[in-house]
C-alpha cells in the first residue's frame, strides 16, 4: 500500500514537473509572521525549532496545482487537527491564498521520513511536505 502511495505522489510530482503546471513556496515574507502566530512566545529567533521551521518554509514545503482526480487517496486539510497548542486562537481557514497560508496552524506530519501529500479541501491545490535531507 505505501508502494502505491509513493508512486502516485512521485507520478503527480513528475506529471507537475513536465506540464509545468502552478507550483509554490510558502510566501518568504510572512515566514515570521507564521511561526509568531503558532508559537507566540514560545518560540525564540536564535532557537534551533526556529530555525528547523524556517527550513520547513523555505525548502520542504511545496504548494503545487494539481486537478482532483477522484480516486486520489490524499488526506484533506480538514480533516487534520489545528495546532493550537500555544495559540488557542489560531482557526481553519476558509478560503485558500497561496501568498498568505500558514501551513503551521494545521498539527501535519512535517517530519516524517516520506513525502507527505494533503489536498486543500474544494480546491486543485496540494500541500507537499518532503522530508528533512
Amino acid at each position: 500500500m505505501k508502494f502505491k502511495k509513493l508512486i502516485v505522489v512521485l507520478s503527480i510530482l513528475l506529471f507537475n514537473t513536465a506540464y509545468s503546471q502552478t507550483t509554490a513556496k510558502s510566501n518568504p515574507d510572512l515566514e515570521q509572521q507564521f511561526i509568531g502566530e503558532v508559537f507566540g512566545t514560545n518560540i525564540t529567533k536564535d532557537s534551533q525549532h526556529y530555525k528547523n521551521l524556517l527550513i520547513l518554509l523555505r525548502e520542504r514545503v511545496l504548494f503545487s496545482n494539481v486537478a482532483l482526480d477522484q480516486s486520489e487517496k490524499f488526506p484533506k486539510l480538514s480533516q487534520q487537527p489545528l495546532f493550537n497548542k500555544y495559540n488557542g486562537e489560531i482557526t481553519r481557514d476558509t478560503n485558500f491564498d497561496q501568498s498568505s497560508f500558514n501551513i503551521l496552524k494545521y498539527d501535519l506530519n512535517f517530519f516524517s521520513p516520506h513525502t507527505k501529500v494533503y489536498r486543500i479541501d474544494n480546491t486543485d491545490w496540494l500541500i507537499i511536505i518532503n522530508p528533512k535531507s
